[in-house]
């Protein structure tokens, strides 16, 4: 699929067809086609030479090394020790051990002194796997890096690389000009400045629009269906003027309205006691009205600059350099990032203040701890019902229901003792009875 793909971006050419507009061009496409997936298969390529270097070492030399030290264990006992088993004390007095299991040693310096070559090894395997782990990873990081750096010389010359999101802005630097003459005394060559602006009360205007404007296709999607069952109605050869501004010097104003053979235009009420209109035009004159009111505000509105901004420069070198200095001595003032893509921007993100977000952030976090904090009591309700101890002391009626019914005892006992939840109880059990290894 890939090489297909490819086969169509090379045979497109750079110009784009079929694309969307402002996107990269052909050749990043074809680049990243072969990138990705060749970095995805060095990944498992590493993955497996590490696993197969270890795995090497573990069925030549630990394997037979274990089966030697331990093929006398009893295997009734499931494998685990329990006849002249002596259980090293760590932390306890001699003879006070927990459980069975009694020992000579009394400290770390006793249990390092009698370290033998089994130990050894285990420990001189455990330090081989790491640095191996290390070294192949490292190895796959620096064929990763080339492959970014060359995959990066496709994107030198795009928007995208070339411009920089300042965030934090004083006030002195909220605007077109200010900002570029900054960037531009330290030597940066600046090809354009977009400063963020609070267009809340227009975007309640387009919002008013996009309604009316849905209102109305869905009149006409009941009138004349979707897809049209009316050989009549072609929207491209219709005689209505367009609902919005194009530059068509053929577009004449409307001369009638459209009608249905056999079809009655739908009718609506506009208010309680008011006559029935025409759905289709009274829908079609309230977005005429919006849109009017959107471009007004276009045309005369004001808006306020927020505290980012966007900068294009001419050479992504210059981006780099942007990003990688310290504007101001304040951590919080005036920072830089690489811009992300537009289509990965949450744009309504962008006017809140640095106050604001930090107070969202802070809430959030608060929130968290509550949650986490309140999660501890139904937890711990739960993890009682998973003992059959706990259960008689703090339900002896759920005990008793236990003992009556064969059913509800054989979920507890059987199901839920075995789940995951029960995994360190049974652990420490066997840690208290010396048996873990």
């Amino acid at each position: 699929m890939a090489s297909t793909l490819l086969t169509f971006f090379q045979n497109d050419g750079d110009g784009g067809g079929g694309l969307p507009p402002g996107s990269p061009p052909m050749r990043t496409y074809s680049v990243l086609l072969y990138t990705l997936p060749t970095e995805l298969l060095n990944f498992f390529k590493m993955s497996f030479y590490l696993f197969s270097v270890c795995s090497f070492f573990a069925v030549t030399i630990l394997m037979p090394l274990n089966w030697k030290h331990n093929k006398e264990l009893d295997p009734d006992d499931e494998g685990w020790p329990v006849g002249n088993f002596t259980w090293p004390t760590i932390g306890f007095p001699s003879g006070s051990l927990p459980g069975n299991g009694t020992s000579p040693l009394n400290d770390w310096l006793d249990l390092i002194n009698d370290a033998n070559s089994y130990l050894s090894v285990h420990l001189m395997f455990t330090y081989l796997f790491t640095i191996l782990t290390l070294y192949f990873v490292y190895r796959n990081y620096r064929r990763f890096i080339r492959s970014r750096q060359l995959f990066s010389l496709e994107l030198v010359h795009s928007i995208s690389a070339r411009t920089v999101l300042v965030t934090d802005l004083p006030n002195h630097l909220r605007g077109e000009r200010p900002l570029a003459e900054y960037f531009e005394n330290m030597g940066l060559a600046v090809e354009s400045v977009n400063v963020c602006r609070e267009v809340s009360s227009l975007k309640r205007l387009l919002d008013k629009r996009t309604e009316a404007l849905l209102a109305l296709e869905r009149a006409w999607v009941s009138y004349v269906g979707n897809p049209s069952t009316v050989e009549e109605y072609d929207p491209e050869y219709m005689d209505f003027a367009p609902l919005v501004d194009i530059d068509v010097e053929e577009a004449q104003p409307r001369r009638g309205r459209f009608v249905v053979p056999h079809q009655k235009r739908p009718t609506m009420r506009i208010g309680w006691f008011t006559p029935k209109v025409d759905a289709l035009e009274y829908l079609e004159r309230r977005f005429r009205e919006a849109d009017e009111l959107v471009k007004k505000r276009r045309r005369n509105g004001r808006f306020k600059a927020t505290r980012s901004a966007f900068v294009t420069f001419e050479k992504m070198s210059s981006a780099q350099i942007a990003v990688q200095v310290a504007h101001a001595p304040n951590p919080s003032s005036l920072t830089t990032f690489l811009a992300p893509e537009p289509r990965d921007i949450v744009w309504s993100n962008m006017a809140p203040s640095t106050t604001n977000i930090r107070t969202r952030d802070a809430l959030v976090l608060i929130l968290m701890g509550l949650l986490l904090f309140f999660w501890f009591f139904p937890i711990s309700a739960l993890a009682s019902l998973l003992s059959y101890e706990e259960i008689k002391k703090t339900m002896p009626w759920l005990g008793r229901l236990i003992d009556q019914n064969v059913q509800i005892r054989a979920i507890l006992m059987q199901d839920l003792a075995n789940s995951p939840a029960k995994v360190p109880e049974k652990l420490a059990q066997a840690l208290q009875a010396g048996r873990a290894r």
